[in-house]
């Protein structure tokens, strides 16, 4: 499968992994539940992993958007001899 394939369908799944940790926070706010933190802490391990291995797949495209070289701005005002 290429990466394309692969970044589409794991895209949909680490969007669920962070509803699901919002979800289970909030349910502990509410309820104080020590069985939904164990959960919690479980589904922040799969996402901190999740988001370590989107940017692991998307790295050249991030290292080409933002650690680019700059080019030199124009000189303003200076003549071409």
């Amino acid at each position: 499968m290429s990466r394309y394939k692969w970044l589409k369908a794991f895209n949909p799944i680490l969007l669920v992994i962070a509803l699901s940790q919002a979800t289970t926070g909030f349910v502990i706010l509410g309820t104080g539940s020590a069985a939904v933190g164990y959960v919690h802490i479980g589904i922040g391990c799969l996402l901190v992993a999740g988001i370590l291995l989107h940017l692991a797949m998307n790295w050249s495209w991030i290292a080409m958007s933002y650690f680019r070289k700059k080019e030199a701005p124009p000189e303003i005002g200076v003549k071409a001899a």
